[in-house]
């Protein structure tokens, strides 16, 4: 809605909304009364709405439908990245290097900034670092350790990067948790960058509902 997506103004209704993925077009259906037509709303939501979750409906559905909505347009999607008319690989690659460039030297102060309880914090705080006790990192330090191997897979030995990138039961689990809050994220292949796909897909508050539910487990 203008130069604000409404996923962006209602982060929390969209994440329990059921189609988070849908067009405008899928969410209701054109109603004619004579010459009037008007266009009538049915969202659905995966439960029932706490009350203050319905006030930021009864906002939502004020905004949308107080807007003009053209029949005879279908609905597109459109690519504000750079000032191009459609989307092209290269203005996408451009826009994610430039933004994940700054987000990467920042990422540690963005860490502190998250809505989230402070030993959450202090736990993604030692996973970018590589600080966690993982197995790898015990040896590392002398200790022994009966096993080294990935007790989520069996399949790798266990280092911070393999339990939250690379192995393919977390990995199941991102996607499941991506589910859990309503987002569509990509995979990286380090910690950082996985970290800062949430502020470059402008999910800055999405995140502190993802540490909120997930607690980075």
């Amino acid at each position: 809605m203008g130069d604000e997506k409404l996923m962006t103004k209602f982060p929390r209704l969209y994440s329990v909304s059921v189609y988070n993925e849908m067009v405008v077009s899928d969410f209701g259906m054109w109603n004619r009364d004579g010459t009037l037509e008007t266009f009538i709303w049915q969202i659905s939501w995966r439960r029932e709405l706490f009350d203050w979750e319905k006030d930021l409906k009864k906002q939502l559905m004020d905004l949308i439908t107080n807007t003009h909505w053209n029949r005879d347009k279908s609905d597109e999607w459109s690519w504000v990245g750079e000032n191009v008319t459609a989307y092209i690989v290269q203005s996408g690659y451009r826009t994610i290097k430039e933004v994940q460039d700054v987000l990467q030297s920042d990422c540690f102060r963005v860490i502190w900034d998250i809505s989230v309880p402070g030993t959450i914090k202090v736990f993604g705080w030692r996973v970018m670092l590589d600080r966690q006790p993982s197995k790898v990192n015990l040896e590392n330090k002398g200790v022994m350790v009966s096993c080294n191997l990935c007790p989520l897979c069996k399949k790798e030995v266990e280092t911070t990067h393999h339990l939250f990138i690379t192995c393919e039961v977390a990995h199941r689990l991102w996607i499941k948790c991506d589910n859990w809050v309503g987002i569509t994220s990509v995979r990286h292949n380090d910690i950082a960058n996985h970290f800062c796909s949430f502020y470059i897909n402008d999910l800055s508050k999405k995140l502190s509902v993802y540490g909120e539910r997930c607690g980075w487990h």
